[in-house]
């Protein structure tokens, strides 16, 4: 059940990202904002995982610590730039 919610959540970030970046781009500037999302997903894939390997080394638990962590504050980043769109049009 675990890898069916990981999965479906994956799918649902995967899906929703680049619509959302497309969404509050200007026209102009979308194709230079995906890429950008493009590349620091990269860069923060690999950051993560290094992270993770190296926490593992310590202990089996603080890679766990990790992710929540960074799951919370990929939320708090996602609710302050959503929470007014309609203020940040200028």
């Amino acid at each position: 059940l675990a890898a069916a919610v990981l999965g479906g959540a994956l799918g649902t970030v995967e899906t929703f990202e680049p619509t959302l970046i497309a969404s509050v781009s200007p026209p102009d500037r979308t194709a230079r904002n995906l890429g950008s999302l493009t590349a620091f997903r990269s860069v923060g894939l690999f950051g993560a995982n290094l992270a993770l390997g190296v926490l593992a080394l310590e202990s089996a638990w603080l890679p766990y610590v990790y992710a929540s962590v960074a799951a919370l504050g990929a939320t708090l980043v996602l609710l302050s730039v959503s929470a007014e769109p309609e203020a940040r049009s200028g």
